[in-house]
């Protein structure tokens, strides 16, 4: 499912029995700081969001999660409990 979708960023939401996760995409040459709501893509509003690439943490407030996207780069955010 489409998590955010922009001409240089696109962002997809994943859950199932076995976890959850959003991938960030930025190709953009600017880092872009975004936030939108969780539970409309099935996604929990607790916890905490890992990126596996860097072990950034990102708390949501209530049902919103902020990110910022590096700039021509990525983030692969899981989520733990």
């Amino acid at each position: 499912m489409n998590w955010w979708e922009e001409d240089d960023l696109l962002g997809v939401a994943r859950s199932s029995s076995d976890g959850y996760s959003i991938v960030l995409i930025n190709r953009g040459y600017e880092a872009r700081s975004i936030s939108n709501a969780l539970d409309w893509a099935g996604l929990p509003t607790s916890g905490t969001y890992v990126d596996q690439l860097t072990q950034t943490a990102f708390s949501p407030n209530g049902d919103e999660l902020s990110v910022t996207v590096p700039a021509r780069g990525s983030l692969l955010l899981t989520w733990e409990e």
